[in-house]
């Protein structure tokens, strides 16, 4: 783990990301058609406020990126990340991002992280069908307790989930949050989450 995440740069890459698909996901709005301009702009201005506040805590970071997310945008897909990166912000007070927590960063930024039955069943689910043969991890274990999280961390470091793999439990994961309920929502949601946890766990090696 490095002692601190550049977040700034690390939001960047998810705008040009996102940038780089902007005709697709205004195409996958059939509503607006705008999905695409909308979440370009959303992560300019979080990466605004992260570099504004880069010598700040994480949390300190992510709290000011959703105060200036809910001045720039009232659409309702900025007002859902800005109420993402506030619950973010307080349950990281004190925290750094490492490869640990990245997936449970990415579940509360979408808007999950509750009690939700179908949330929790949804990536339990997902992580079952990885399980059969690997006795000598207490995976099973975690997925009675509920600790999803962690069952699929160890997953990945015992190098059971393949690229195509995490893709999988990334887009599991966004379709069991707020952000995902709507398809081109979990569109562009699957790729802001797989963008930022590739980032992640590459700043992490």
């Amino acid at each position: 783990m490095v002692d601190k995440l550049n977040f700034a740069a690390i939001f960047q890459a998810v705008a040009d990301k996102l940038n780089e698909f902007k005709e697709d996901l205004n195409q996958a709005d059939d509503h607006n058609y705008d999905h695409g301009d909308d979440m370009v702009q959303i992560f300019q201005a979080i990466t605004e406020a992260m570099d504004a506040r880069g010598d700040a805590e994480p949390a300190d970071q992510l709290a000011y990126a959703s105060e200036l997310l809910r001045q720039r945008s009232q659409s309702e897909t900025a007002q859902a990340y800005a109420d993402g990166l506030e619950k973010v912000s307080q349950k990281f007070q004190g925290q750094q991002l490492s490869a640990n927590n990245a997936l449970y960063f990415l579940l509360l930024l979408f808007g999950g992280g509750g009690d939700s039955g179908q949330q929790e069943g949804s990536i339990a689910s997902f992580l079952a069908s990885f399980i059969d043969d690997l006795d000598d991890l207490d995976v099973p274990e975690m997925l009675e307790g509920g600790d999803f999280l962690s069952a699929a961390m160890s997953l990945l470091d015992s190098k059971q989930l393949g690229t195509s793999d995490l893709e999988g439990l990334v887009e599991t994961l966004v379709s069991s949050t707020e952000i995902g309920q709507l398809p081109h929502r979990a569109k562009s949601g699957s790729l802001v989450a797989n963008t930022l946890f590739n980032l992640v766990m590459s700043m992490m090696d």
